[in-house]
């Protein structure tokens, strides 16, 4: 008789065990969720209150320019095994505009389970529908999942979003199936998650238009990696379907593409100026992009484009060759207003080629098909 009754005593002995260990491992978390060397923003006023079902803690991020953007990070955590999660809590409105129309004044919610080597963190945003003299603002379904392992450091991400409009004054974009994944090649603390890293981006959405320029579909894969210490080269590959791009004061008419296909460079960029998104920087030090393929395809008919670009402070430079299955004047009616397409076209068998040489430092600066470009007024 003696010998079953240690066996609950055994059972509680090792359930007080776990609930410690779990109470280790949720602190150890925290700890990896507030490690912060960002020089974006910056983590305040740390609270950790140890339970023994349940731990609590807060923090404040604030970010380092001055922008007043501040949130409060709450988190209750659960030291039960068992349960289906590990942590939930929630993130105070950074943004005193929307606090009317949120729930609690609160911006999104959160729940941490475990996942097989790791973690799994889902944020789900409330729900944003305002209409005011600033303009109009829709965000619904929206949330990011991030897989870590188990020192809560990323490997893949992935933002959705189901619909979102914003307008103000005469401008309006909106977008409809927004779907965002990365997956890194080598796992990355959370506070570097706005950083490059190596690694594959996927970049997909329906019904986007901006005023009147409309894309029915958009899908991209970009490939990330680094050359050396100081470099990062990006590679876009994807295609785009039913494009209309507004044109009317350039063309006096919209420009429209059945579907694009694309899959283009963007070669030896400055690592450091990337990091800091310093466009100006980036400017400076050249943006090269090399055009392995762009396929315009409208009324049945193949445009290719192929080349290098080179855009910097002192020197723009160009080399294309564009070529057409059926004669651009045909397929671009708006030439007519310019005295026609055909004339910077060669026939060559069964393709129209044009071939296209910039540079802003040669004397002339534009040649087309190896001769001297004079001059062409859009304005």
């Amino acid at each position: 008789m003696k010998k079953w009754l240690i066996i609950p005593i055994i059972i509680g002995f090792v359930f007080i065990i776990h609930i410690f260990y779990m109470g280790y491992i949720n602190e150890n978390i925290l700890n990896n969720l507030t490690n912060n060397k960002n020089s974006h923003y910056e983590i305040t006023d740390l609270n950790f209150k140890k339970g023994f079902l349940h731990s609590k803690a807060d923090f404040i991020i604030k970010d380092k320019f001055n922008l007043n953007f501040e949130t409060k990070i709450s988190i209750i955590f659960n030291n039960n095994y068992f349960s289906k999660y590990i942590a939930q809590g929630n993130l105070s409105n950074p943004f005193y505009f929307l606090d009317q129309y949120l729930k609690d004044k609160e911006l999104a919610n959160f729940i941490i389970t475990s996942e097989q080597k790791g973690f799994n963190l889902r944020l789900k945003f409330q729900d944003i529908n305002l209409s005011n003299e600033g303009g109009d603002t829709l965000l619904k379904n929206a949330s990011i999942s991030i897989l870590t392992n188990k020192n809560m450091q990323a490997k893949d991400i992935c933002f959705k979003v189901d619909e979102a409009q914003f307008a103000q004054f005469y401008s309006k974009l909106s977008m409809q199936n927004f779907n965002y994944k990365q997956h890194f090649n080598h796992p990355v603390p959370l506070s570097d998650l706005l950083q490059p890293k190596e690694g594959v981006e996927e970049l997909q959405f329906h019904s986007f238009a901006f005023n009147n320029n409309k894309i029915a579909s958009f899908y991209s894969k970009n490939t990330f990696h680094f050359q050396g210490k100081d470099k990062l080269k990006v590679h876009f590959q994807g295609k785009a379907d039913d494009i209309v791009l507004d044109m009317n004061s350039k063309l006096y008419q919209n420009l429209n593409f059945d579907k694009i296909d694309f899959d283009i460079i963007w070669d030896e960029i400055a690592r450091n100026s990337y990091d800091k998104f310093d466009i100006n920087f980036i400017a400076k030090e050249g943006l090269k992009f090399d055009i392995i393929d762009l396929t315009l395809y409208k009324d049945n008919q193949n445009i290719d484009i192929d080349g290098n670009v080179f855009i910097s402070d002192k020197n723009d430079k160009a080399n294309i060759q564009i070529s057409s299955t059926e004669e651009p004047d045909k397929l671009f009616s708006w030439g007519q207003f310019f005295g026609g397409l055909n004339q910077y076209f060669i026939k060559n068998n069964d393709l129209f080629i044009m071939n296209l040489s910039y540079d802003n430092l040669s004397n002339p600066q534009l040649k087309i098909n190896d001769n001297q470009f004079s001059h062409i007024d859009l304005n």
